[in-house]
């Protein structure tokens, strides 16, 4: 991981992927994820999920597409 991109080979993102599902699948909302360590512990990026409900409408966090925006 570094400031533009997630890479590695197919099986670095398969394990990825499952890092994420696992994470995912025992947080409550409200929880922020943090990856970095299990998939890339050299990096000075960190992965951050904000779990949110699954009623979450992602543009509603956006200052350029809620109702305020004119």
């Amino acid at each position: 991981m570094d400031h533009h991109a997630i890479y590695g080979s197919l099986a670095d993102l398969r394990r990825l992927a499952s890092l994420v599902e696992r994470e995912t699948c025992s947080s409550a909302t409200g929880k922020m994820i943090r990856i970095r360590e299990e998939y890339a512990g050299e990096s000075t990026y960190t992965l951050v999920l904000d779990v949110r409900p699954d009623d979450f409408d992602p543009a509603s966090a956006d200052p350029y597409l809620s109702d305020r925006a004119g």
